[in-house]
This record gives C-alpha cells, structure tokens and sequence, in this order.
C-alpha cells in the first residue's frame, strides 16, 4: 500500500468520526478489501483508457484506409486505341467527352465522332485498322465489334498479316440490323440518308440481317457492293477498288517506314492502300524492281506520310525511276 493510499484511508476514517476501534483482525480484512477494489478500480481504468486509443487509432487507419482507395485508379477496359486523328474529332463517356487525339484510348460504349476531320482506331490485340470518314458516329461496343449510327467506316484487316499472326481475329460492325463480319479484307460500311451500303475491296465479308446471311467479295479485276434498300431487299453490284469511294480512306493509311525497305514491297503497299495496279513500261525494270537478293533495289530515306500518292512521289524521287499514274494504273518508267 503506497503512501498515498494510506492517506485516504486515514481522510476516510477521520470523516466517519469516532468510532469504536475495529478488533485487528477485522481492520487487516477491511484495508486487504479496499485495496482489491482500488486495485480493480485503476485496471479498470486503464482499460477504458487503452480501448478508447485502440477505437482512436482504428478510426485513424481506417481513414487512411479510405483515403487510399479513394486515390486509387479503378481499372477499366481498354478496348481500343486511337491511332491517327486528323481535324475535328471527339468522344463521349457518359457524361465526360472532348477532343480525340492520337494515343487517346477507348472503352467499351464510348461513342466517337468526327465532323470536318477523319481518323483512326486500332482494335486493342489485333492487327485490324478501322478509319472514319469525317461526319460519321460510331459506338464501341466491345473490343471485337462496334455499332455505325451515321457515316462511313473502313475496315482494313490484311489477310497476310492474319495468316502470319493468330489466325482469324474477328471484328463485327452493326449497322441497323445488319452484321458485317471480314474474312481478311478491306471493306467499306456507310450509313446514308440513301440507305446502307457495303463496299468490299479485298477478300470477303459476311453479311447477317434478320432474315438472311450473304457473302460479298472482290474479284481479280474489281469490287463488289451491296446496298440494302428499305423494302429489305438488296442489290449487287461490279465496283472499282480505286477512285472517289476510296480517297478518303486512303489518306488515313498508316506510315510506313520507308528506309532500308525494298522497293517491290513498298509499291505492293501502295498498291493495297490505293487499290491502283502496278505496272512496269518494260521487262527490264520489272526484272530490276523485282529482283531477288542483293540485286533488290533498296530505299534510302524516311518520307513518312499518310498520303499514299505523296509518299509515293516522294520515294520515287530517291530511286533511278518515277511513277505515272493513269486511270487505276501506277507505271513505273524510267525519267
């Protein structure tokens, strides 16, 4: 018993007054019960104490628990990604939206716009190129297919790079009840005031309606395109895989790296985006252009641009040849 507590004990006693001195025995019991309780007292204290810090602390991490999680990026579903943006273009998310620019991503149901400008969208994992024209509106549904309100869309999934990479990547676009799925191609999708149309370039493409399923594809010497009209009734038609249809598109084409390429290769790729035809006005600068190990004519120099024509004057320029283009034709001849 320290000495504190004997001085209360001694106030306690002097308060109650004279009284009759306790036997000596009874008094040994008595202090022995007051210190148990004063004992009891102070742990009891000392517990409420420590409980009150612990909530406190609780509290606190907690707080900081919340604050972190708050702070935190939620993760969310890259679908796709732009890739080349020219002019006016934009995207809305629910209530967000603004400018597109290149490298912006998309996820799914974003809906993207153009109005006087054009771009481009790279599927996330695949090797497919979709353009928009300008004035055309789009909503992503998922990673392998999207949904075309107004406009026109060109899709550009090269059957080479799909049979060298992971096979079949498939991408659907839904356009007012009507499914268009690719077989490796190049196709075009427009939805007009005159009605629905699919333009196929290269290779083939699956059409679904409601009623029905059609395959469309490019022949040796040309295109084909459907058109639906409203009575659900549709029509065929031989087009040519150059001209005014296309132009748009091409302007869009991803660059190239043009340096240490071989010249054969660089006029397959503009032929492909163009949908021109190369031609040689002789033998011999076929046999020269189209050579085979280190006679292979070789191009030294970048000339990036998503101009087919321009990066293919541009190139040219730096080869013993140029290029005249006619109708669906691209020459090569010497100056």
């Amino acid at each position: 018993m320290t000495e504190s507590d004997d001085q209360k004990l001694e106030q306690l006693v002097r308060r109650a007054g004279r009284r009759t001195p306790l036997p000596e025995d009874v008094r040994s019991r008595f202090e022995e019960s007051f210190k148990k309780e004063l004992l009891i007292t102070r742990k009891r204290r000392l517990r409420h104490r420590l409980q009150f810090t612990s909530a406190i602390a609780a509290s606190l991490v907690l707080a900081v628990i919340l604050v972190l999680v708050r702070n935190q990026p939620m993760e969310v579903e890259i679908i796709a990604a732009v890739e080349r943006s020219h002019g006016q273009t934009f995207w809305q998310r629910d209530d967000e939206g603004g400018p597109l620019r290149s490298g912006n991503r998309i996820q799914p149901n974003d809906n993207i716009r153009t109005s006087a400008g054009s771009l481009a969208i790279r599927p996330s994992g695949t090797s497919i190129d979709v353009r928009l024209n300008h004035m055309t509106e789009i909503e992503f549904v998922n990673g392998r297919s999207m949904r075309l309100i107004k406009g026109s869309v060109y899709i550009d999934a090269p059957i080479s790079k799909l049979k060298a990479g992971s096979g079949h990547q498939p991408f659907t676009t839904l356009v007012n009840g009507i499914a268009v799925d690719h077989i490796g191609t190049q196709y075009l999708v427009s939805s007009t005031e005159l009605g629905i149309s699919i333009a196929v370039r290269e290779g083939e493409v699956l059409i679904e309606t409601d009623q029905q399923r059609h395959r469309s594809r490019a022949y040796d010497n040309g295109g084909e395109l459907v058109e639906f009209h409203d009575d659900h009734s549709f029509t065929r038609t031989k087009i040519m895989t150059y001209g005014e249809r296309w132009a748009w598109a091409n302007t869009l084409a991803p660059d190239i790296e043009t340096d240490g390429m071989y010249l054969a290769d660089f006029l397959d790729w503009v032929a492909r985006e163009t949908g021109f035809t190369i031609a040689y006005a002789s033998s011999d600068i076929m046999q020269v252009v189209q050579s085979k190990g280190e006679d292979k004519v070789v191009l030294i120099g970048s000339h990036r641009t998503e101009d087919v024509f321009k990066a293919l004057g541009d190139t040219m320029r730096t080869t013993q040849f140029s290029a005249s283009i006619e109708e669906g034709v691209i020459t090569i001849q010497y100056p």
